[in-house]
């Protein structure tokens, strides 16, 4: 695990200096224990039990993506943690940003924090996001040197040239005075930059000149360009300066390269990085400019390499954050935002359509759709035509052909897309409101209870729009058979007490239910929420939707993930076999009665949504004047100890 290096240091230093907060760490996460095998502030580089840091929730997620607390004193998994409640850290504001190994698994995360709450927003997470593939080529580049078998295999995605790549970080706050950050290996070597041997030290040049931590020094001392001209058009576009020449008095001076500029917080390092870390969907654009056109990536490549090691040169055809690699939008007026997440299917941005904030789902894989006999994608008419406010609604579709200047870089991106413009929600998913205590009375998860009638709400939400949905003729469920928190989006509305409000979404795989159908052997969704007719033998019908929902219910009810702690194997033993989800003590008989008819392992015993709707009504209309002391249920959340 030893990987402490001036090249990891510089990169830490880096991200305090970019985010202004006090603490940057480097962790991998094997089996039980977290290495900190890197730390810039509070912490020291350790070796600690999962239990103790905040690491372990990202693996948690099933998709990359960073994990934002702006307040950790206000989120139940982090509000007791001893980082946080020691007062020799008091540890608040953190991001985590994984770290994506070449075989497509996290293998530990890069991690900013600050003694103080704070805001943050999705230009920032995006330039996190691209920092955590600069620190994993570091990682992989220093264990390929050591003959690692972390790095071997046969499914590599990402290529040699990842970790050949030559690249800085420009602060370009000051536009006449360029000023360079970071180098990493790579670039040290193209540019004949030598490290000093001790750890502590930062790199200097070859006439002693250090590359100070916060202050940089001017480009111009490295690279012999006036970049008052390139500031004002790289912060338009993407950039490319041809037989950029090396500084006088430095090792390169007499060589030529090719230098490209790209924005910080574009939706990659560069066409090398073969993952995507999503931004959550809650995060908003900056409202301050600096951060999107103060920051960039500096690639460097040898003007004579050979053209298959040349970027294309991309424009950015008005995008706000910077070139991406999705080509000309085929939907009129309609502007992309930052990319919130990335899955098997492709990527989805925010974006903006004819003036209306929007989510945008762009599939990469074409033949992955699923499309009506008029070639409408089943998501889309489905949507299209469903009037509900619970149900995130499409709004339009189209098929995007690839920009021919991105199509030269790679087969694999000359292919057309899907595009399908829906409802945007700025509270992200179910899940993450159970486990952040978002329906306790108390993010403190050994003080307070569950807000039930909160949880009503949002019940009553979820089973209006899936009695509605079946009363179309048509299953939520996808062909592995699931109903998930991550299944229910949430956007911000004032008329709750908890202020959000749910939509139910992910029809891409819905069906018209007119026959009872059958799920193909072996193939599993999220387990957790299958229902045990479905792990017995693939049946897929309406009472599956149910068993999902009652699950749901349980998790809010509890603020825990059901099943947790438990492996994929145990948690199929469990569901398929005689297991059940323990209900907590106290919980009001209306309630209990109906969690547990939808949790019954006979599919006859589980209510329609059309019979749970009465129930759910009752209890509300009895509890509209009741005082929040008799709406809680006392109960210690789990979700902090998972």
């Amino acid at each position: 695990m030893e990987l402490r290096d001036g090249e990891l240091e510089s990169t830490l230093r880096l991200a305090c200096k970019v985010f202004d907060v006090e603490t940057a760490t480097v962790s991998l996460l094997t089996g039980e224990r977290i290495y900190l095998v890197g730390a810039c502030g509070a912490l020291p580089v350790c070796v600690c039990p999962d239990r103790w840091g905040f690491c372990g929730w990202s693996f948690l997620n099933p998709n990359h993506e960073l994990n934002v607390v702006e307040n950790m004193l206000e989120d139940a998994r982090f509000s007791e943690n001893f980082f946080v409640v020691s007062e020799n850290f008091r540890l608040v504001f953190y991001v985590m940003a994984p770290l994506i190994s070449s075989n497509g698994h996290r293998i530990g995360t890069l991690c900013i924090m600050g003694q103080q709450p704070r805001k943050f927003d999705a230009t920032r997470g995006a330039i996190l996001a691209n920092l955590s593939e600069l620190l994993v080529r570091q990682i992989e580049r220093r264990w390929a040197l050591q003959g690692s078998q972390r790095v071997q295999g046969s499914k590599l995605l990402r290529s040699v040239e990842a970790y050949e790549s030559a690249c800085g970080f420009i602060d370009a706050t000051n536009v006449n005075n360029w000023r360079l950050l970071h180098l990493n290996a790579p670039a040290v070597e193209l540019l004949g930059i030598e490290w000093t041997a001790s750890y502590d030290e930062l790199p200097k040049l070859d006439e002693g000149r250090r590359i100070a931590a916060f202050d940089g020094i001017p480009l111009e001392q490295v690279l012999g360009v006036d970049m008052s001209l390139a500031a004002w058009q790289a912060a338009q576009a993407e950039l490319t300066l041809t037989n950029v020449k090396g500084a006088k008095g430095t090792a390169a001076e007499g060589k030529s390269f090719n230098v490209t500029f790209k924005l910080a917080a574009s939706d990659a390092l560069d066409e090398h990085a073969p993952f995507s870390v999503g931004v959550p969907s809650w995060l908003r654009e900056s409202s301050d400019p600096g951060p999107g056109h103060n920051y960039f990536f500096m690639h460097i490549r040898p003007a004579d390499a050979s053209p298959a090691r040349q970027p294309a040169l991309l424009h950015s055809s008005g995008l706000q954050l910077g070139p991406r690699l999705t080509g000309p939008s085929p939907i009129p007026n309609l502007v992309l935002g930052p990319l919130l997440g990335k899955g098997g299917f492709g990527k989805v941005y925010r974006g903006v359509h004819e003036g209306t904030e929007v989510a945008v789902k762009i599939i990469e894989k074409l033949e992955s759709v699923r499309v009506m006999r008029q070639g409408i994608p089943i998501e889309v008419a489905m949507t299209q035509n469903f009037h509900h406010l619970g149900v995130l609604r499409s709004i339009a579709w189209g098929i995007g052909q690839p920009d021919p200047a991105v199509a030269q870089m790679s087969p694999a991106l000359a292919k057309p897309t899907c595009w399908i413009v829906s409802e945007y929600c700025d509270k992200h998913t179910l899940v993450d409101a159970v486990v952040k205590g978002w329906f306790r009375t108390s993010r403190q998860p050994t003080q307070g209870g569950t807000h039930l009638r909160c949880v009503v709400l949002t019940a009553y939400e979820v089973a209006s729009a899936l009695a509605y949905i079946h009363s179309q003729g048509i299953m939520h469920l996808d062909l592995t058979g699931d109903l998930t928190g991550g299944n229910v989006l949430l956007t911000s509305f004032a008329g709750n007490p908890h202020g959000f409000s749910a939509r139910v979404t992910d029809f891409g795989l819905a069906r018209p239910q007119d026959v009872r159908v059958r799920s193909a052997p072996g193939r599993y969704g999220t387990v957790t929420h299958m229902a045990p007719e479905t792990i017995r033998a693939g049946v897929l019908d309406y009472p599956c939707d149910a068993y999902g929902f009652g699950v749901l219910f349980w998790e809010m009810i509890t603020g825990s993930r059901a099943w947790a702690g438990l492996a994929h194997d145990d948690v199929l033993a469990q569901v398929g076999g005689d297991g059940q989800l323990e209900l907590p003590q106290g919980l009001p008989p209306v309630l209990e009665q109906l969690v547990a008819s939808c949790l019954s392992k006979e599919p006859t015993e589980r209510p329609t949504f059309k019979q749970m709707l009465p129930r759910l009504e009752a209890y509300l209309q009895c509890t509209r004047s009741c005082t929040l002391e008799e709406v809680t249920l006392p109960l210690r959340s789990t979700a902090a100890l998972e």
